[in-house]
């Protein structure tokens, strides 16, 4: 089975510690904000420790802990509904369905499915990508 794809903060986190952790940590914190305490400051007690491990936390406590705001918000990941019907609706863009029939495989509103077209859902663009392609 393929590596699922992971965007954003989750990509970042499968960098810095592997795979399970990034979908360890998508499981137990997605959708909510998380503090990542200093590699210094870990114990076997600490809420990142207790999710993806000793090693893992180890590293992602020194990339991220650092931070002037070490704070991050978890997105939710593929293997949660939210990650499944995003990647359920960008399966059904690429196979060319209609917006009816994408919405309905999926299980929501067919506004749900204009908006993940629009690009105002799923993985968030670059702040230099506004949409448009690069004319020069």
């Amino acid at each position: 089975m393929a590596d699922p794809v992971l965007f954003g903060v989750l990509e970042e986190i499968r960098e810095v510690a592997g795979l399970a952790a990034a979908l360890q940590l998508a499981a137990a914190k997605g959708g909510g904000p998380v503090y990542f305490c200093s590699a210094a400051h870990l114990t076997q007690d600490h809420w990142l420790v207790q999710t993806v491990g000793w090693e893992a936390a180890r590293k992602l406590a020194a990339h991220f802990g650092g931070r002037a705001n070490p704070q991050i918000k978890i997105p939710y990941g593929p293997t949660s509904s939210r990650g499944k019907t995003w990647q359920g609706i960008q399966k059904g863009f690429a196979q060319g369905l209609s917006l009816v029939e994408i919405a309905r495989r999926n299980g929501v509103d067919e506004k749900t499915v204009r908006r993940h077209r629009r690009g105002q859902s799923g993985p968030r663009r670059s702040r230099d990508d506004h949409g448009q392609g690069n004319l020069f």
